[in-house]
């Protein structure tokens, strides 16, 4: 299963790239649960999946869903 989701992770940092970020969120979410499951918060995969879905909600300006991701919460 986390193959599957690391090949998730990769796609939709194209998608970001290209400003599809419908589509990226869709592939960062199908993601980031079973990372995060697998290998825990503080694992360098889950922090940068984390990460981009911080970026992917500031980029579509909603950053209440960006402090659900946020490390600290630190977005106000």
């Amino acid at each position: 299963r986390s193959g599957v989701a690391f090949s998730y992770g990769k796609l939709a940092d194209i998608l970001m790239e290209a400003r599809r970020y419908d589509e990226a969120e869709t592939a960062l979410k199908e993601a980031y649960t079973p990372i995060q499951t697998e290998f825990g918060e503080s694992n360098s995969a889950t922090e940068h999946l984390r990460t981009k879905l911080v970026e992917l909600y500031l980029a579509r300006d909603k950053p209440e869903l960006a402090r659900n991701y946020s490390v600290d919460n630190a977005l106000k």
